[in-house]
């Protein structure tokens, strides 16, 4: 018998045993406490949504709480590491899977570039027989007769349309009918060869230095671009994809993206230019884009074919309030195509992000173009750049609507065998900008790191060594779209004998980035450096209000400079959440992120403000953080739409 067990058993028995009377009080007491947490819950999460806005402990104490570590943790920069399903954003996440558009399907099939027809389809949903039915298919091309040829589009005259036939148009509208009965229309989007194009890659490849220079890798190029998405929601809504990319394609996923703007246009400019927003625009003081260099322009010269496909016209990187280009930039251009299917009775949404066009989920109809395209061309070189944002721009939930379209068109790639030949880059642009989400502290760290994963195909992996472990080592360092603009630069000319490979403002991650990197070695302005720690700041200090109404001033000058007589003069109407970040502990400078909200217009802006030794302020970026809709009608200009309310409404 073991007597050393007996009390340890006794003390057992005395508190698993209670009474009848405690046992009832301790089940009161469950029932009581299970209750009111369950109704606390349900009421918060049915008020206003600011309940889940208001970080009620500091930023230290958060990130200890939601995962221990950083997932930066460098000299010259830190960033901390969130968990993304944290008590004070899990309220707003809510799981969404893929979408049915309604109406009936098409009957129409392509195989590359030939049309036939479905005839249990065809049958089953209209009750015809492919003899039956007699399609025509026009044309659509960009109205070159504009002074802003990106402004409209053109449909040609119709042709028979011969299944079973090669089509030679990339961009058609089919009209089917039945003994002169119209009843099916659709758009379609056609991988072809364009002879021209053909020309100018042999001539190109022919002038090359030295020709075919059979030393150098010629990789092909796959972008594929998913808009407002940070790396903590990939976490959440992208799991599919995510571990599809892992875990079958050895992706390797950057932990420190750290965005270099606000909005989409001086983010993706930097990937595709190496350039900032404001240089761009400073080159193109007429609007139009033609004058840029692109990384695309690199690939074309070498012989590649190029392809560029934005999924929202309306709002494009090179067209909200501005005139796209005058030329074609690249050889396959989809905005003609996507702008007629924006005009059209077909193109509609079911939902928040839920796009359709036809019976056809509209993120899927441009994935499933791009992933045919790139099977199409088989060994021919090509750099393609596709971006989708419909579906994720407005929504911080939405992106749960992607991930199956996205995982198929990955799982096409690699079974095609084009993964064998190219580098695909998955990627976004920036986290979600508007909406309780951002209004959050997680939320603001999230709005600044997007995602992005790179894959490389397994023969290159096994030929350069280097390049993959300099890769794997970026993974935990401070990089940015000017890094993969410089990285895509390399590659065109890859392998090479130079020490580094940098541009003016990053450097090629086939080498390491350093491990001291800061975010004003990588042209990160401060007000968007995720690169420190965060302390809560008490917004009852007088410091927080004199530096919520120096951001409105700041704004106010910048309306008044900018837009003379056509804005309301801003007031300040709460500062609703001060931080102190720490960005240089050796400097007198304190930063601090404030978040005010302001009237009329109830805007809710965000700043960084410097605080120098002086007690001097300044401020350089004012981000807003809810949507302004109609209030900045009055002004054409992307900056000042944020904070504009017009005189007359």
């Amino acid at each position: 018998m073991n007597m050393g067990s007996a009390p340890l058993q006794k003390a057992a028995r005395s508190t698993t045993v209670p009474t009848k009377t405690v046992r009832k009080k301790n089940t009161l007491l469950v029932i009581i406490g299970t209750v009111g947490v369950a109704s606390l819950f349900f009421f918060y999460s049915r008020q206003d949504e600011s309940f889940w806005l208001k970080p009620v402990i500091v930023a230290k104490e958060l990130v200890r709480m939601a995962q221990p570590g950083y997932a930066i943790y460098t000299s010259g920069c830190k960033i901390p590491a969130f968990d993304p399903f944290h008590w004070t954003v899990a309220g707003l996440y809510r799981k969404q899977t893929l979408y049915v558009c309604p109406g009936k399907p098409s009957f129409i099939r392509l195989a590359a570039n030939v049309p036939s027809i479905d005839a249990r389809v065809l049958w089953e949903h209209h009750k015809y027989k492919p003899r039956d039915v007699l399609c025509t298919y026009q044309k659509i091309t960009r109205d070159e007769n504009r002074t802003e040829p990106d402004s409209a589009v053109v449909y040609h005259p119709s042709s028979k349309l011969t299944f079973g036939a090669p089509l030679s148009s990339d961009f058609v509208f089919v009209t089917c009918s039945s003994y002169g009965a119209k009843f099916h229309e659709e758009f379609l989007m056609v991988p072809v060869l364009k002879e021209q194009v053909e020309q100018r890659c042999k001539l190109a490849e022919y002038a090359a230095s030295p020709p075919l220079n059979r030393t150098k890798e010629r990789l092909n190029v796959v972008i594929i671009g998913l808009d407002s998405v940070s790396r903590l929601n990939s976490l959440r809504h992208l799991k599919r994809t995510r571990d599809f990319l892992l875990e079958e394609m050895e992706a390797i996923e950057l932990y420190g993206y750290n965005k270099v703007g606000d909005n989409s246009f001086p983010n993706q400019v930097p990937l595709l230019t190496g350039r900032s927003g404001e240089e761009a625009m400073s080159l193109c003081p007429e609007k139009f884009f033609d004058n840029l260099e692109f990384v695309w322009d690199k690939y074309a010269s070498l012989g590649y074919r190029t392809l560029f496909l934005e999924e929202s016209p309306r709002y494009g990187l090179f067209n909200y309030l501005l005139k796209g280009f005058k030329d074609i930039p690249t050889d396959y251009y989809c905005r003609p195509m996507i702008f007629a299917i924006d005009n059209s009775r077909f193109k509609k949404f079911i939902g928040g992000g839920k796009g359709c066009v036809g019976s056809t989920v509209q993120t899927s109809m441009y994935l499933d173009y791009t992933t045919s395209l790139v099977s199409f061309l088989g060994n021919r070189s090509y750099f393609t750049y596709t971006w989708i944002s419909d579906v994720t721009h407005d929504n911080f939930n939405s992106a749960g609507f992607a991930d199956e379209p996205f995982l198929r068109a990955f799982q096409r790639l690699n079974a095609s065998g084009v993964m064998d030949k190219s580098i695909v880059v998955f990627l976004s642009d920036h986290g979600m900008r508007y909406g309780p989400i951002r209004q959050t502290l997680i939320g603001k760290y999230e709005d600044r790191m997007p995602f992005v994963f790179l894959m490389l195909p397994r023969e290159f992996r096994r030929k350069y060594p280097q390049v993959v472990k300099n890769l794997k080592t970026n993974q935990r360092r401070l990089t940015t779209h000017y890094d993969l603009h410089a990285t895509l630069l390399e590659l065109a000319d890859f392998p090479n004998d130079l020490p580094s490979f940098k541009t003016e403002h990053g450097t090629s991650l086939f080498r390491e980035v350093p491990e001291n990197r800061t975010c004003r070695d990588a042209s990160i302005a401060p007000h968007w450096c995720c690169c420190h720690d965060s302390g809560q700041f008490p917004v009852t200090d007088p410091l927080s209000k004199k530096m919520a109404n120096f951001v409105l001033e700041t704004v106010n000058g910048w309306l008044h400079q900018g837009a003379p007589g056509k804005c309301v003069r801003l007031q300040l109407r709460s500062v609703v959440d001060v931080y102190e970040v720490t960005v240089d502990a050796n400097s007198d400078t304190r930063y601090f992120w404030v978040t005010l909200k302001c009237f009329p217009g109830e805007g809710l802006l965000e700043a960084t403000v410097a605080v120098n030794g002086t007690g001097a302020l300044a401020t350089e970026r004012v981000s807003r953080l809810n949507w302004h809709g109609g209030q900045s009608s009055c002004v054409k200009n992307h900056q000042l739409e944020l904070y504009c309310f017009c005189k007359h409404q």
